[in-house]
């Protein structure tokens, strides 16, 4: 069974204006903003073949794309995911 801790919080680093994304427009700019996004995250969970994953840290969990791919290779494993947004980390 996979437990799930979430955090959320900033730390900030002195930019005057922070750019906000929403969990229902995110995966659909993401996907347009950055040529094959799907692919990247297919390879990342697959890089993680010949390890035996307990503990799965994420920072910056977006909609939970990577997530979701890693877990599905370490169903067992714990995962923390850290992100800004509460409503990313709701919706991930």
């Amino acid at each position: 069974m996979r437990s799930r801790t979430r955090h959320t919080g900033a730390v900030e680093v002195g930019t005057p204006e922070k750019i906000h994304f929403g969990p229902d427009t995110y995966l659909e700019m993401v996907v347009a903003e950055v040529p094959g996004y799907q692919e990247l995250q297919d390879r990342a969970a697959e890089a993680t073949r010949m390890i035996t994953a307990t503990s799965i840290l994420e920072l910056g969990v977006g909609t939970g794309e990577a997530t979701m791919r890693v877990l599905a290779r370490h169903p067992a494993s714990q995962l923390v995911e850290v992100d800004e947004s509460p409503k990313m980390i709701e919706f991930a």
